[in-house]
């Protein structure tokens, strides 16, 4: 979650800067690590125009006047694809406009993914706007038909900023207009799901300093002070506030400690980062609510029935306060918990359902598994840090023969998924900015679901894996783009000695309905559009080889 300093720059072209790329790789040698020209040749493609591709396309690019991108989510709309991209706080100078804008969220159709054309940019007032989901109001219990609607978050990004999340109707994208604010005076806010089949929004935020306008009385020890606020969005020019959740410790009054703390730091459990709610899956009903805390360290994985949990006339959770509920009431919904190592977050979840494991086709019993995948986010530049992995968690809520517990009720990692530092060249962790994993494309409709996992790796780039047989998975393909002219530096301290270069940084992903894949640049290189083909492709299309 922690973010490049940014500042206002007034570059309004749209290039790719294959001299930059060039710089990305002639990095002195001094610079590499000991072993890194001794590693043999990376698997992959280093192409004339600087990226570097294997079983992939780059198709094409948006340079999104230059913003600095956390989250892009891309929404077809009737015959049109449009990609979201979610900004941090800065200024940048608008050309459409004429402008300097406040970064808010760029609207950019991709229909024809090999030119992409800005439509719109949309300001946050309050400082950044990292993260969009979309509804559409044919699927929206009370929207309106034939519109299209975005929630997204107004800010802040620290200091004394007040911050909200806000519902704008995109159906004509290049003119958006707000439809309703359902949360203000928030001093911290991020990442939410809205789930459309039921209408209900997961909003994160907090609002924990006592001098905020509100102060809700969640535990402001729990970094980075976040939980969930539960809106009705059924009708978005209507929000309904239905109730607060997050992890024991958090709320109002609990004193629990993460487990092993009790006796000597105490450590509050940390906020939520990214949940993902699944009501339905391909018609069948799941209630499931993934709630990954921590970010990039102490985590934990929490698995919640929906219907437990929420209050009537959603669900049967019994609150005497919804707004503060006790340790007891947060408990109720609670299905399975797993505590990860202290150096490691819950920083983004993704589920995979009905996975038939080929190697256990000839057993009788729970040969077909659902799968949980985490990741933890990588914070530090030039891996100053721990390394950062993306795990694969069994959640099969089926109970195995011999058993009398399930896999939901007791998460297990099954394996993990890595990058290799120096399956690059010059290796990932020289080049300047984070290397290690951030999240995972979070689409239902991806045409891959449940063979191909797309994850965002920062200076690694889009790395997609084969997850058909998730206890062995597999990487088959990756996207890195280049620097260009819009590539702000990322600046270290070693040992006492800072530095800086220019690198790319992957942040979010995104695999939209017609399988392509996107991913933004959170060092401000723009928005590229990339295609499967060799192997990732054919795995892609093949749902039993």
């Amino acid at each position: 979650m922690k973010q490049e300093t940014t500042g206002l720059r007034q570059r309004s072209h749209s290039s790719i800067c294959v001299a930059g790329a060039a710089a990305l790789f002639a990095i002195s040698a001094s610079a590499w690590a000991a072993n890194d020209l001794d590693t043999p040749a990376p698997v992959g493609t280093l192409n004339a125009d600087g990226s570097n591709t294997y079983n992939a396309e780059w198709l094409g690019h948006n340079d999104l006047q230059g913003r600095v991108t956390y989250q892009t989510t891309v929404h077809t709309q009737g015959k049109r694809v449009i990609a979201y991209a979610g900004h941090f706080n800065g200024l940048m100078m608008n050309p459409m406009t004429g402008l300097v804008e406040r970064n808010g969220t760029s609207v950019v159709d991709v229909t024809d993914p090999r030119h992409p054309v800005y439509l719109r940019h949309i300001p946050a007032n309050n400082g950044g706007a990292r993260m969009v989901k979309l509804c559409d109001g044919d699927v929206l219990p009370h929207g309106m038909k034939g519109h299209v609607y975005l929630l997204r978050e107004n800010g802040p990004m620290g200091g004394k900023a007040i911050g909200a999340h806000e519902v704008w109707d995109v159906t004509d994208p290049a003119n958006p207009s707000l439809v309703s604010t359902p949360v203000s005076g928030l001093d911290v806010t991020h990442r939410n799901w809205w789930d459309c089949s039921t209408g209900i929004a997961y909003i994160v935020g907090g609002a924990t300093r006592t001098t905020d306008p509100s102060p809700d009385g969640w535990n402001n020890a729990s970094g980075p002070n976040q939980h969930l606020k539960i809106f009705d969005l059924s009708d978005p020019a209507s929000p309904k506030y239905i109730m607060d959740f997050g992890f024991q410790g958090q709320n109002p009054g609990s004193t629990f400690v993460m487990p092993g703390t009790e006796n000597t730091t105490r450590t509050v459990p940390p906020g939520v980062h990214g949940p993902i709610v699944v009501s339905t899956f391909k018609g069948t009903a799941v209630n499931r609510l993934y709630m990954p805390y921590g970010v990039g360290s102490d985590g934990i994985v929490q698995i919640v029935d929906l219907k437990k949990m929420l209050p009537p006339p959603y669900g049967t959770g019994q609150y005497a306060n919804p707004a503060r509920p006790t340790d007891a009431e947060l408990l109720q919904s609670q299905i399975g918990v797993i505590y990860m190592p202290g150096a490691d977050g819950g920083h983004s979840s993704m589920p995979y359902y009905g996975i038939k494991v080929k190697q256990f086709a000839n057993f009788t019993s729970n040969n077909v598994r659902d799968i949980l995948a985490v990741s933890s986010e990588e914070t530090d530049n030039r891996c100053t840090g721990s390394p950062h992995l993306l795990y694969l968690l069994d959640i099969t809520a089926t109970i195995g023969q011999g058993g009398s517990t399930s896999a939901e009720q007791h998460p297990w990692p099954i394996s993990t998924v890595t990058v290799d530092d120096f399956s690059g060249r010059p290796n990932f962790c020289s080049r300047g900015t984070r290397f290690g994993v951030h999240s995972m494309a979070e689409n239902f409709n991806d045409p891959y679901y449940g063979r191909l996992m797309t994850s965002a790796w920062f200076d690694a780039g889009i790395r997609v894996t084969d997850i058909r047989a998730p206890y062995h998975p597999v990487e088959v393909a990756h996207f890195i783009p280049p620097v260009n002219s819009f590539t702000q530096p990322s600046s270290w301290v070693i040992n006492g000695v800072a530095g800086s270069s220019l690198d790319v940084s992957c942040d979010n992903t995104d695999v939209d309905d017609r399988g392509l894949l996107y991913c933004g640049d959170r060092v401000g290189g723009g928005l590229d559009v990339v295609k499967l083909n060799g192997k990732a492709a054919h795995i892609g299309r093949a749902h039993d080889d």
